[in-house]
C-alpha cells in the first residue's frame, strides 16, 4: 500500500476516535447537569404600599408599556 494512503488511513481513524470521545464527553457532560439539583432559598418580598410609591410604580407601568402585555389591570393576558 502507498504511503500517503496509510497516512489519510491514520488521520481518519484519529478523527474517528477524537470525534467519539468528544462526543462521548459532552453525553457525560450533559447527563451531569441535568442530575443537578440546585438548592434556592425563597426571602419574603416587602411590597410598599403606601402612596407615594403605589404612584411611582403606576407612573412606570403607564410609561414603560407594561400595559401591552399585562393590559390595563396589570394582570396576565393570554394569548
Amino acid at each position: 500500500m502507498q504511503r500517503w494512503i496509510k497516512w489519510i488511513a491514520w488521520l481518519l481513524f484519529v478523527l474517528v476516535v477524537f470525534v467519539a470521545g468528544a462526543a462521548a464527553a459532552g453525553v457525560v457532560m450533559a447527563e451531569l447537569r441535568l442530575g443537578r439539583h440546585v438548592e434556592v432559598a425563597i426571602a419574603p418580598l416587602a411590597v410598599p404600599g403606601d402612596a407615594t410609591s403605589v404612584e411611582r410604580d403606576r407612573s412606570l407601568f403607564a410609561s414603560r408599556g407594561c400595559a401591552e402585555c399585562h393590559g390595563a389591570s396589570g394582570g396576565w393576558l393570554r394569548t
